[in-house]
C-alpha cells in the first residue's frame, strides 16, 4: 500500500511538473512574440494600463526622436502623455517580426510595422512611417517583460542603399 501512496505522489508531481517545464523551455521567443502581439493590441486600444503591464519596472525606452526614459514610471508618464494628444486616433500594423534568443532567460525581437499618421505637438503632420523597434525581452520571477525598448523611423531612400541588400 505504501508503495502505491509513493507512486501515484511520484506521478501527480510528474503530471503537474512536466507541461510546465515544456511550456518554459519555449518560453522565450514564444513570449517575445505574444509581448509584440499584446504591444499593437493595447497600442491600437490606447489601453495604457495593458500597454504599461507589459514592462519591467526599471525598464527603460528610446523613442524615434531619442527622447530617453528611464524606469516604467518615465516609460508610461511618456506614453500616456502622448496618447491623450498626438497618438490618440494613431494605429500600429505589424510587418515583419524576427526573435532571437541571446540567453535562456533573454529574448531579442525586432519588429518592423507601420504607424499611422499624426500631428507633432507643433502641430506639423508626421506623414505614415515604417519603423523599427528593438526590445530586450527578459524573465526575471518567471515573467517574460520588456527591459529594453528603442524605436526608430526607416528611412526608405536609405533603406534602398543598405550595402547588405546589394548581390
Amino acid at each position: 500500500m505504501a508503495h502505491w501512496i509513493r507512486w501515484c505522489i511520484v506521478w501527480c508531481a510528474c503530471f503537474v511538473t512536466l507541461p510546465a517545464l515544456a511550456v518554459d523551455a519555449a518560453s522565450g521567443p514564444d513570449a517575445a512574440r505574444r509581448i509584440v502581439a499584446d504591444l499593437e493590441s493595447a497600442w491600437n486600444r490606447h489601453d495604457m494600463a495593458a500597454y504599461g503591464a507589459l514592462f519591467h519596472e526599471d525598464a527603460e525606452w528610446v523613442n524615434v526622436v531619442g527622447m530617453y526614459w528611464r524606469g516604467k514610471a518615465q516609460v508610461m508618464k511618456a506614453h500616456m502623455a502622448f496618447h491623450d494628444t498626438i497618438f490618440k486616433e494613431c494605429r500600429l500594423e505589424g510587418r515583419e517580426l524576427t526573435v532571437r534568443e541571446v540567453t535562456p532567460d533573454t529574448v531579442v525581437a525586432v519588429w518592423t510595422h507601420q504607424q499611422d499618421a499624426y500631428r507633432t505637438p507643433s502641430g506639423n503632420l508626421q506623414d505614415k512611417t515604417t519603423n523599427r523597434m528593438t526590445l530586450v525581452v527578459t524573465r526575471r520571477g518567471g515573467n517574460w517583460l520588456i527591459s529594453q525598448g528603442q524605436n526608430g523611423w526607416i528611412n526608405e531612400r536609405a533603406e534602398k542603399s543598405n550595402p547588405v541588400n546589394r548581390p
